[in-house]
């Protein structure tokens, strides 16, 4: 795959997935005990979680450096597949949720749809 240089308007969407990975990532480490009572799971689970996000963030630095049209459409693919599983989490264990968490995770996974879509788009018009 040879490097490329992405569109303003898709490395900007690259940025914000990439911050928001990192500030999911942070607050999941941070508030762990808080997640894991209201999402009903272990904490152990939310540390996991945790790490992935941040694992993700770090990987998006270095897409942001060296952007490949495979790449940036692995990750809107990807971003779409969490939305979607999130979704499938919500509607199968919504009632075992306390109130703060749906709200959290409906807002995450609304926005890995949005970002996915934005950079699928982005791919399509460079």
């Amino acid at each position: 795959m040879t490097s490329w240089t992405a569109s303003r308007p898709l490395r900007a969407v690259l940025i914000v997935d990439t911050a928001f990975e990192f500030l999911v990532g942070l607050l999941l480490l941070v508030f762990r005990d808080e997640f894991a009572d209201g999402l009903d799971v272990a904490s152990g689970a939310v540390a996991v979680a945790a790490v992935v996000f941040l694992g993700a963030g770090v990987a998006l630095l270095g897409i942001l450096f060296r952007p490949t049209t495979g790449l940036v459409r692995l990750v809107a693919l990807l971003n779409i597949a969490a939305g979607l599983a999130l979704w499938l989490v919500l509607a199968l264990r919504w009632g075992s949720f306390e109130a703060d968490s749906r709200w959290f995770t409906t807002a995450v996974a609304n926005t890995f749809l949005a970002l996915g879509a934005l950079e699928w788009l982005g791919i399509r018009r460079a």
